[in-house]
């Protein structure tokens, strides 16, 4: 007897077409050879029945397994992103304060140097002052 099988992806699942032969032109159906037929019919239940269940149950162990892994990843990232955001608001209020502190030393600055320059000025006009003399 020649067997073939066909699988197709349907939505939703998937469509299974078999179709069998006795030889050449001898082909299994249900009003030429229905005792082969149901035989056959009978065959692919049972095949069906022993088969996709432990198919299936192999697919829903294995995501289990990919969710549990995915939900503990996920956990261990929202632990990550919590911590990093609380160093970014820190960090945030340090950059503020920072910043400030330098603004202020760069207002010093500007007003030191210029003390320094208008100093620098005297002391020149002293000098001045003093070698007229």
């Amino acid at each position: 007897m020649d067997f073939y099988s066909n699988i197709e992806a349907k939505e939703g699942g998937t469509e299974l077409k078999v179709f069998a032969a006795f030889g050449y032109d001898l082909y299994v159906s249900p009003t030429e050879t229905p005792d082969a037929f149901a035989g056959m019919e009978r065959m692919l239940k049972e095949f069906i029945a022993t088969y996709l269940p432990g198919y299936y149950q192999e697919k829903i162990e294995a995501d289990q397994k990919r969710l549990d892994k995915l939900t503990k990843t996920e956990g261990k990232q929202a632990k990550k992103l919590e911590k990093n955001r609380d160093k970014v608001e820190k960090l945030t209020e340090e950059i503020a304060e920072v910043t400030e502190a330098h603004n202020e030393t760069v207002e010093a600055k500007k007003k030191v140097s210029s003390e320094l320059a208008n100093r620098k000025l005297r002391l020149e006009n002293v000098h001045k002052q003093l070698n007229k003399k």
